[in-house]
């Protein structure tokens, strides 16, 4: 029997190989059986199919738990702008106390 789950909001390709095999291992043969790029966007409700689990442990632990790492273009604009020390001006980005 071949294990299949349905995409969630949030869910990335990455995160239903994770899910449905335990390992990210399985990714481009997931990708073939799927017809899709390992980067695509997957649509939520798409049913994707998975191949032979790889770490039980793993999948077992996640039947409860839902893996969403996607980061849309919504979110990366929250994220703040990583200025960095080389970045930084002393007295105005860089305070000095």
């Amino acid at each position: 029997m071949q294990n299949t789950s349905k995409v969630q909001q949030g869910q990335s390709f990455i995160d239903k190989t994770l899910e449905l095999t335990g390992s990210v291992e399985s990714l481009l043969e997931m990708a073939i059986l799927n017809n899709v790029s390992i980067t695509d966007d997957v649509s939520i409700g798409k049913e994707i199919l998975g191949t032979q689990i790889l770490k039980n442990s793993i999948v077992e632990g996640l039947t409860n738990e839902l893996i969403a790492t996607k980061i849309t273009s919504e979110i990366n604009q929250v994220i703040p702008e990583d200025l960095g020390i080389g970045k930084m001006a002393i007295e105005s980005t860089f305070i000095v106390r």
